[in-house]
């Protein structure tokens, strides 16, 4: 996410949001994600 910016100037003025979606997310990959600022999805 850091260099998505760099990388994709068009989207310079936008407000980015990260995700991390599975069928099955383990507390573990879940705690770190959200600690990160991603969402998360699980089923």
């Amino acid at each position: 996410m850091r260099n998505f910016k760099k990388l994709f100037p068009v989207y310079q003025n936008y407000r980015l949001y990260g995700a991390l979606a599975a069928f099955h997310l383990n507390e573990e990959a879940k705690q770190e994600a959200l600690e990160r600022g991603f969402f998360c999805f699980a089923t």
